[in-house]
């Protein structure tokens, strides 16, 4: 927990740059009945019209595993993708808890999502961060990707995968269905 800090100033402060880029978050999140500390799934930020999903409890937590530019929340960009992005983000959540994940990690998520599902793992890149309280936080998307693609990633490195998926037109999104 970050001491004597007014929640809703630090959110509207690292959510600052998505709301430069893509507008407002809704002002409704996505909240579960059990709690994310109760084995229940992450609470989301979100920018429905676009398919964007934040979280926003992660960062704030003492037992999160820091990544090289400090704790953070996770983002999926993709259209109809709540679902899954609420499923992915709570697994990757937990992950936080005991792993180091940082920019251009990638995680193979074969074993746990649908064997008719054509996205299996994620590359994970470096979105913003901030300084609050002399400390860095930031946020970490979270791109699904296909099998072929992560073993792209394993072959050639992620940034040719990641130079693949933008002359498809495909990053930053997440598309299920492909």
């Amino acid at each position: 927990m970050i001491e004597h800090t007014d929640y809703k100033d630090f959110y509207e402060k690292l959510f600052a740059e998505i709301a430069k880029k893509y507008g407002p978050l809704d002002k409704e999140s996505i909240v579960s009945i059990i709690g994310f500390d109760a084995g229940g799934p992450v609470n989301l930020s979100k920018i429905d019209k676009i398919g964007l999903y934040v979280t926003c409890e992660l960062c704030c937590r003492d037992d999160q595993k820091p990544s090289s530019f400090g704790n953070y929340e996770l983002m999926i960009i993709g259209k109809d993708t709540e679902k899954w992005a609420r499923n992915i983000l709570t697994e990757i959540g937990r992950m936080t808890l005991d792993e180091v994940i940082d920019h251009h990690h990638t995680i193979n998520f074969s074993e746990i999502v649908d064997k008719d599902d054509s996205i299996k793992g994620v590359i994970f890149e470096k979105y913003s961060s901030i300084i609050y309280k002399k400390k860095s936080y930031g946020i970490m998307l979270a791109i699904g990707i296909t099998l072929p693609e992560l073993e792209l990633c394993y072959e050639s490195g992620v940034q040719a995968c990641l130079k693949k998926l933008i002359e498809a037109k495909i990053y930053p999104n997440t598309i299920l269905e492909r």
